[in-house]
């Protein structure tokens, strides 16, 4: 289970980028290059590289549940 903080850190950054970018619909943002700009917001935010973000269980979980989205 991930934790509510993590969630809500990971969500408030895809928001404030799909803000930035004036993309609608959360999929347009999550499955286009344009979510390198969160996954490097995020890592920013956790103090970690992006080739590491991936070892972090509730980022991955929360991709994942993404992707199934879709």
């Amino acid at each position: 289970m991930m934790t509510i903080a993590m969630i809500e850190l990971f969500d408030t950054i895809f928001c404030a980028v799909m803000k930035e970018l004036h993309i609608s619909h959360w999929y347009d943002l999550f499955d286009s290059s344009d979510f390198d700009i969160v996954e490097r917001r995020i890592a920013k935010e956790l103090n970690v590289t992006v080739e590491t973000l991936w070892s972090n269980k509730d980022y991955k979980n929360w991709c994942r549940e993404m992707f199934f989205d879709l």
